[in-house]
């Protein structure tokens, strides 16, 4: 199991229908529930909300730090 992201990459990503941008936090290579499916906890500064168990194919894409 290889992770497309790593901690400190800042990405775009959906949470509950709702698009965020923020930085990866933690990587969780499966979890008891899910243990085959990578997951990160994602810091979203904007509304200083940390967002736990974002499955990868929730993250849209890695965001340029010079563009955003």
């Amino acid at each position: 199991m290889k992770n497309k992201y790593n901690k400190g990459d800042k990405v775009e990503f959906k949470f509950n229908n709702e698009i965020y941008y923020g930085i990866i936090n933690i990587v969780d290579f499966g979890t008891f529930a899910e243990p085959s499916k990578i997951q990160y906890d994602i810091l979203c500064e904007s509304n200083n909300t940390l967002y736990k168990h974002v499955f990868e194919e929730d993250i849209i894409n890695k965001v340029d730090n010079k563009n955003s």
